[in-house]
């Protein structure tokens, strides 16, 4: 017979099951959507002979599929691992071990569970940079247009270090996990929540200093009475999918904020949760491909940022 304890703890273990599910499937099809894209893109890549820029860019592509690749693995083992320990048996008595050893399983997959988080931290981080070295770039000449984002980037890693060093200790990180908001687990809730409003933020402000640029260019044009350059579908593409990534963390805060501000026990606000979070773990790692790929179907992304970058000179100029 199931004794009570046991009923409610198979009930957790079925909730957490379905949750973390919905959270691999969701990783394991964008994954190997970005298997496919970046598989393509290697191949174009050895097309021809590529600039020392052009290889900082393919080498940043490659660094994010690893780190995707990395993270998916060990989402895998993670969930293995706990799945075996959940529903371990005690042979002497015939009853669920996990019952009695629910923060030692845990335990065992805490190390795991620390490297997938500072993996996802570091992808973040690269797409925010990404998206402000595209700003930089268009504002080379007027650094003060783009010191906002930098001291937004700049905050980012901040709190972004600042909340992995606080949840290194695995009592904190499992009540960080659990939504106990209790002491100092306020406060790394808080860093997370401002981690990512801030990346949020500046992804934002990036996107919108490429679009007044695009707005700029595409003024002038008119003006000219010309049709819309490469240059002006390149700027647009780069603020269109600089929108889209923003739309995507606009979907990540709200959720934070729902997370840590509703009741706990919400069964399905954690499968959203655990959906919306691998939705932008792995299309953060695939968006400097997907724009890589985009940008090349006219010239190599490079010589499109060149281009746009002497464009964006020349409409400065008297």
């Amino acid at each position: 017979m199931i004794t009570p304890q046991e009923r409610q703890y198979l009930n957790g273990v079925g909730l957490r099951i379905i949750k973390n599910l919905v959270g691999l499937c969701a990783s394991t099809v964008l994954y190997a959507v970005f298997f496919v894209l970046f598989a393509y893109s290697v191949a174009a890549a050895l097309e021809r002979n590529k600039t020392r820029r052009e290889w900082a860019m393919f080498s940043t592509m490659l660094f994010s599929f690893l780190l995707a690749t990395m993270y998916w693995v060990l989402y895998v083992a993670w969930f293995v691992l706990w799945l075996r320990e959940a529903f371990q048996v005690d042979h002497a008595s015939g009853r669920l071990s996990g019952l009695e050893k629910v923060h030692a399983s845990q335990l065992r997959a805490f190390k795991v569970a620390k490297l997938s988080d500072w993996i996802r931290r570091v992808v973040q981080l690269i797409g925010d940079a990404i998206v402000f070295w595209r700003a930089y770039a268009l504002h080379a000449r007027k650094p003060y247009m783009i010191v906002f984002p930098l001291l937004l980037l700049l905050a980012t890693c901040a709190t972004s270090f600042a909340y992995l060093i606080l949840t290194t200790n695995l009592e904190t990180f499992l009540a960080n996990f659990s939504g106990k908001l209790q002491g100092s687990n306020v406060l790394t809730d808080n860093l997370f929540s401002a981690t990512t409003a801030l990346s949020l933020a500046t992804n934002a402000s990036s996107t919108l200093l490429i679009a007044y640029i695009f707005w700029t260019h595409s003024k002038l044009s008119k003006n000219a009475m010309l049709r819309q350059s490469p240059v002006a579908n390149i700027l647009l593409l780069l603020a269109e999918s600089g929108a889209v990534y923003c739309v995507i963390q606009v979907a990540l805060n709200v959720i934070c904020f729902a997370k840590f501000n509703l009741p706990t026990g919400n069964p399905p606000l954690d499968r959203l949760v655990a959906f919306i979070f691998e939705t932008h773990l792995q299309s953060t790692a695939m968006y400097p491909t997907i724009v890589w790929l985009l940008c090349r179907r006219k010239r190599s992304v490079i010589d499109n940022l060149s281009i746009v970058y002497a464009a964006a000179i020349a409409s400065r100029e008297p």
